[in-house]
């Protein structure tokens, strides 16, 4: 074999693993815990804050791209005294912590 197919292996090499890195899949911290919804209050200029049987609560914004389905999805999850999980963006979140961000919402049949 010749050193230039040796070269082109090795620069083939060298650019294929930063390529690998850069490319791959990116994991996505997120925690979510399943609650019961207690009480819903809208306000503050555009927030809405859901409060949990065990202590906890959530809040979303009305500036959020995802707010009007969230807001469906909890107030119709109340009214049938449903359970969801919530999630939030952080890893590692407390299902009992107040005020977190919602960033999705499972609202199961």
């Amino acid at each position: 074999m010749s050193i230039t197919h040796y070269i082109r292996r090795g620069l083939l090499f060298t650019f294929s693993i930063p390529a690998a890195l850069l490319c791959g899949g990116v994991a996505e911290a997120y925690s979510e815990c399943a609650v019961t919804l207690t009480s819903v209050f809208a306000g503050d200029e555009g927030a809405f804050y859901v409060g949990y049987s065990n202590g906890g609560s959530s809040v979303i914004l009305v500036t959020d791209p995802d707010f009007n389905q969230t807001v469906a999805l909890i107030t119709t999850a109340m009214v049938a005294d449903k359970q969801v999980e919530v999630r939030y963006a952080a890893d590692g979140v407390s299902c009992t912590a107040t005020y977190q961000p919602i960033v999705g919402i499972h609202f199961y049949k």
